[in-house]
């Protein structure tokens, strides 16, 4: 420890009374750290922890005060020394003489988080700054978020990409992109919002997320505009898969690839609606081994348990695969069902037949736009354990009401769904999930932080919270 800063640390805390020993328990160097408080100054809004540069705590990182069902402050690390720290208090703390505990998240950690984050949430950020050319931009992410060279990424405005670019300089918090227009009537402007492209989760799955710029009749099946190159992965008879938010609209197959936009054609048959500008397009993984998991639409059931499914050998799918159908229950619908299995009869380049084997109580049979994954390569599924109480979108951080049957986890990485409002449209970036870390976990109730770069908490406010969960088999 240096002799300075321990005698600076001293003075800090010399009219506290020494407390407890220090409890200091920390998942090593975790992320989200847990350590005993060994002496508080009430006045200068002090407090004195019993970790430090050891346990990979810095200056600048974020703590809070925090007993068994209580969170009564907040700071910012400002002294340190190899076994303990010293934080700034930036809110006014509420007197806790319970409370003895304080976390700690570690930002450095956060950076090797980013590829871990969920389907959908990405990086997402804005644009500050744009010279008079508009060929490059300043944006408000950096290295410490998880950002790093030659990173694609893709500008939005109100939801519809605009443009893209590649990081081209990165410092801490800040980074330079350039840009390349995708649309003739906007270009890009400060507090356009920017994302990471394509998400982590779907980059580690094969798959590539873009949006629908345009739409032309076809007599064959309408023709989509996408954003997104050979470059990113499209390849000419690859399946796309459209949504409008959570709901179904259809697949496309790719028929034309150029720079920057390529073009999709609907498949009617086993399409739900027409599509329209701004749907969500979600391009399929390559068939090659080893297979990716792959959700596909039941598009037509015959009375003899036969049915058609929207996936085939651009898929990978082969005669004799299985796909098993999963549906909500009732009763706990953030517990799947299995509806049927299905065996793979003929194949097709975009769709397959297969015979249906009722399972369960066969009460439920399969129905239209039923969704069928392949067995073996389980698609995540989401469960709710609660929706957001109370936002302070300075600190980053909410106050969950969880389900009293949910297990929470100090640490454990969690997705937030925003609630849609008609008043959010105009706002940069529009409505867009994110992703949090949950670092106090209380009864039925919780504390989460959003680091930045990983949601806007303005958005936080009655969102539903989700942890992944493992499919029944």
């Amino acid at each position: 420890m240096d002799t300075a800063l321990l005698i600076l640390t001293m003075t800090i805390l010399a009219p506290v009374a020494q407390a407890d020993p220090p409890r200091s328990t920390s998942a090593g160097h975790g992320v989200v750290l847990k350590a005993g408080i060994t002496a508080q100054d009430p006045q200068r809004r002090t407090a004195a922890i019993g970790l430090g540069r050891e346990a990979g705590v810095r200056v600048g990182d974020p703590f809070w005060i925090v007993s068994d069902s209580r969170v009564y402050g907040r700071g910012s690390i400002f002294l340190i020394t190899d076994t303990a720290c010293v934080g700034q208090l930036t809110s006014n703390p509420v007197e806790a003489p319970e409370a003895r505990t304080a976390l700690i998240v570690r930002r450095a950690g956060l950076a090797a988080l980013r590829d871990q984050l969920p389907e959908p949430a990405t990086l997402r950020g804005q644009l500050t700054r744009l010279p008079p050319g508009r060929r490059t931009g300043w944006l408000n992410l950096g290295r410490a978020c998880g950002l790093r060279e030659e990173d694609p990424l893709l500008v939005r405005r109100e939801g519809i990409p605009i443009a893209r670019g590649r990081i081209a300089l990165l410092e801490d918090d800040i980074a330079l992109t350039t840009l390349q227009p995708l649309v003739g009537n906007a270009l890009p402007q400060p507090g356009d919002g920017l994302e990471l492209w394509p998400a982590p989760a779907l980059r580690r799955n094969g798959q590539l997320n873009s949006a629908v710029l345009a739409v032309q009749a076809h007599r064959e099946g309408a023709l989509v505009t996408l954003a997104g190159t050979a470059e990113d992965g499209l390849v000419i008879g690859r399946l796309v898969d459209l949504y409008r938010g959570s709901e179904y609209v259809g697949v496309a197959v790719v028929t034309a690839i150029s720079e920057p936009l390529s073009v999709a054609q609907m498949i009617e048959s086993a399409s739900r609606q027409a599509p329209e500008v701004g749907d969500t397009a979600i391009i399929r993984p390559s068939p090659a081994p080893p297979l990716k998991p792959i959700l596909a639409a039941v598009f037509r059931v015959a009375p003899d348990q036969y049915c058609l499914v929207a996936a085939g050998e651009s898929d990978g799918v082969a005669i004799g695969d299985k796909f098993i159908v999963r549906r909500p229950d009732p009763k706990a619908p953030s517990r799947p069902l299995e509806i049927a299995e299905l065996t793979v009869k003929t194949v097709k380049v975009e769709h397959c037949g297969a015979d249906v084997k009722p399972l369960g109580d066969g009460e439920s049979k399969l129905a239209i736009w039923d969704f069928a994954e392949r067995v073996g390569q389980p698609v995540p599924r989401w469960q709710g354990i609660g929706a957001v109480r109370e936002v302070d979108t300075q600190a980053r951080t909410a106050i969950l009401d969880a389900d009293a049957s949910s297990v929470l986890i100090r640490g454990q990485m969690v997705r937030w769904l925003p609630v849609a409002q008609e008043s959010s449209k105009g706002s940069p970036g529009g409505q867009a999930p994110g992703a949090a870390l949950l670092i106090h976990p209380m009864l039925n109730q919780a504390m989460l932080y959003v680091p930045p770069g990983w949601g806007r908490p303005e958005q936080l406010e009655h969102a539903r919270i989700e942890v992944p969960v493992t499919p029944t088999k």
